[in-house]
């Protein structure tokens, strides 16, 4: 990847505003560096509610929102932004600042 292409990075709106950029993974300030699936992962496991009502309320079927929360498989674009509208998660896409 060169210097200066956006990544994404999923914020939960209760994290910091902080967030800077290496290539493949996402920095957030006072946390550790995660993919954006982890940090999808962790808002599910965060979550006020069980992984029934997330999946009930958004339609993904029980054992694929299982596996996608265990690692063993990835879940659709469309799937993503259901948990993300559903938890209340927000992407943001920030360029690395020159010099950085």
């Amino acid at each position: 990847m060169r210097e200066g292409i956006p990544v994404l990075a999923l914020i939960d709106k209760k994290a910091v505003d902080t967030v800077t950029t290496h290539p493949t993974m996402i920095c957030m300030a006072r946390r550790s560096r995660t993919t954006l699936i982890d940090q999808i992962r962790q808002a599910v496991l965060d979550a006020d509610m069980t992984r029934n009502e997330i999946s009930r309320q958004t339609g993904i079927d029980k054992a694929s929102l299982s596996r996608f929360v265990h690692g063993e498989r990835g879940l659709s674009d469309e799937a993503i932004n259901l948990i993300g509208e559903l938890l209340g998660l927000e992407i943001r896409i920030r360029r690395k600042k020159k010099g950085k």
